[in-house]
């Protein structure tokens, strides 16, 4: 619309000018399929970790006081005059013990694919290498003794079925040599270590060693159960191991069996890429919103549009930053005795029952870079373990009953 007068020699020209643009609302992007074959990690997860299997290869440690393995020795005064051994290994209270564990279940080839609708896993067959070691000390044992190291090296094999309503389901088959070792401050006497005067002389409490090293053929199948709530889900899983090649009598199927239960609730990946902290805002505040940034795999400066490295978060629900778990595992080791005189060669006999330990944690999670793995977080946890001791030979020698702290890391 314009409108005109005259003044003197110049037309002067109002113009008034209304213009509408239709906007449409912002739409998510249409829901996108992944799939493809990838060396190393995929940033996929096939088969979850079992958050409460006590040896399955991760990166942990657990604080916990409980009383000292049988035959564990402490310091003590004169170690050079007779019955020190006795002396240094008579009760003394509890202990404090540091459980450690190094290691992870490494994918070296994975084939997959992933419903943008069912996005926490992905569906596929992943090959891992596994290795782990496993390490307990005693701090008020002689020289904040280690009391047992295992090591671990093997593969397994993670399947999902990628048919929708199947990838509930999944099973993970595994080969690995485990060499257990118990500790030189726990195996030698009081004198050998303390008083360094005399030949070495085994701890009287070990009247024999066998060799508790084996291969193991494990086999793990899972279901997760979904609650009706995005955030929520339940887990449930068996599995059961064959040993051989082991100096002890483990080899009737199951050597080893276990059974666990987990209930999780993941804050759902959608906006967290686009947090940005208010102008002014205090530092918690800041950092929160920095955090928040980091479970997309976005650093500081970093824009969610555009970024080819975030392209997934942006065409599928990833887990969100920050998760909480409860989780529980029976696990059962068959029993042997050992038969026939001490001295001479160690014989052992097996017999029809089980030595069990349980294990119970409630652990929170902060996500990572969820881009790159879809399970890559840092836990801690207060974990609950009662029953036999799951390192090595020390399942013959002693149990646990105590309440632990942990820190844990997933890749």
């Amino acid at each position: 619309m314009s409108r005109s007068r005259r003044t003197g020699k110049y037309n002067v020209i109002w113009e008034f000018r209304v213009e509408t643009t239709s906007v449409a609302p912002e739409t998510p992007p249409a829901p996108r399929t992944f799939s493809g074959w990838e060396l190393g990690a995929t940033g996929e997860t096939v088969f979850e970790h079992t958050r409460a299997g006590l040896r399955d290869p991760h990166f942990g440690m657990r604080l916990y006081r409980d009383a000292a393995v049988p035959g564990t020795l402490h310091e003590v005064s004169n170690p050079d005059a007779p019955g020190s051994d006795a002396r240094a290994a008579a009760a003394d209270g509890k202990h404090t013990f540091w459980d450690v564990a190094f290691g992870e279940r490494m994918p070296v080839f994975t084939w997959y694919n992933v419903n943008p609708q069912r996005s926490r896993y992905a569906r596929g067959v992943q090959v891992n290498l596994d290795a782990g070691a496993f390490m307990l000390l005693d701090f008020d044992s002689q020289s904040s003794g280690v009391i047992d190291t295992d090591f671990r090296l093997g593969g397994s094999v993670d399947v999902r079925p990628w048919w929708d309503g199947w990838e509930h389901l999944s099973l993970s088959v595994g080969f690995f040599h485990e060499s257990t070792h118990l500790g030189d401050e726990y195996v030698l006497s009081a004198g050998t270590i303390q008083g360094q005067r005399t030949a070495p002389a085994v701890n009287p409490a070990l009247p024999y060693r066998a060799n508790p090293s084996y291969e193991a053929l494990p086999v793990t199948a899972s279901v997760d159960l979904p609650l009706g709530v995005p955030a929520l889900s339940g887990r449930l899983y068996v599995g059961a191991s064959a040993y051989f090649g082991s100096a002890l009598p483990n080899g009737a199927f199951p050597s080893e069996w276990r059974a666990g239960a987990e209930l999780r609730w993941t804050t759902v990946d959608g906006s967290n890429a686009n947090v940005h902290a208010p102008t002014g805002a205090s530092l918690p505040a800041r950092a929160v919103a920095s955090l928040r940034r980091r479970s997309t795999g976005l650093h500081s400066g970093e824009s969610a549009d555009g970024v080819a490295k975030n392209r997934a978060s942006r065409f599928r629900r990833r887990r969100g930053a920050f998760a909480a778990e409860a989780a529980y595992e029976l696990l059962g080791k068959r029993r042997y005795d050992h038969v026939g005189a001490e001295l001479g060669a160690a014989t052992f006999a097996a017999t029809n029952s089980w030595w069990p330990i349980q294990h119970a944690s409630i652990m929170a999670f902060y996500n990572l870079d969820t881009e790159r793995s879809s399970s890559n977080a840092v836990g801690v946890s207060l974990d609950w373990i009662v029953g036999r001791s799951p390192f090595g030979q020390l399942t013959e020698y002693t149990r646990v009953d105590a309440l632990a702290l942990g820190f844990s890391y997933y890749w």
